[in-house]
């Protein structure tokens, strides 16, 4: 359990330790969030072809294909916690991140992810270190990779993430352009 000054400290900052200073002005002021945030953009996503990984991106509640599709994305900060909402469209995903030891948690429906975060030339990346399914730790040769970059620039950041699944392959990429709103 963190400390009450700890949960007090944003979260990226939590996350990222003195690499969070290294973050484009851009990021850092999105991430700096106390109390809440939101953004609006344009994506293009692209599912793996196939039956069994359009269901397996159903179920696991991704975006479906199309382009030029409307995101919006608000987040909201408490406890030492965030809850993201994200609208793909017209599909609403909604995730919870926390810091579990030096790893960046999220939580979507039956699914947890462990992240390390990275900071390259200012951008920032995530990179998948465990995952859980129902509270049971899959092993890596079975668990989903989501591998996700955010890359600032003046106005916004461009996205890319995908998801992978061992022998299927990708599930989902969705990658474009996000503006923070307020």
């Amino acid at each position: 359990m963190e400390s009450s000054e700890n949960q007090s400290v944003c979260l990226y900052r939590r996350a990222l330790g003195s690499a969070f200073d290294e973050l484009s002005p851009t990021l850092i002021r999105f991430h700096s969030l106390v109390a809440s945030a939101s953004a609006i953009g344009i994506l293009d996503v692209t599912r793996g072809a196939g039956w069994f990984r359009h269901a397996a991106a159903n179920l696991m509640h991704l975006p479906e294909e199309g382009k030029r599709v409307r995101v919006s994305l608000s987040v909201e900060a408490a406890a030492g916690e965030e809850c993201w909402t994200r609208h793909f469209g017209r599909l609403k995903l909604i995730t919870y991140q926390w810091m579990d030891s030096d790893l960046l948690n999220e939580r979507s429906g039956p699914m947890r992810f462990a992240f390390r975060l990275i900071v390259e030339e200012g951008a920032m990346r995530f990179s998948t270190a465990r995952v859980w399914l129902l509270g049971i730790p899959l092993p890596q040769r079975l668990s989903p990779r989501v591998n996700a970059t955010a890359t600032a620039f003046d106005e916004g950041w461009w996205v890319r993430v995908r998801v992978d699944v061992p022998t299927l392959g990708m599930l989902v990429q969705y990658e474009g352009k996000i503006v923070q709103q307020c």
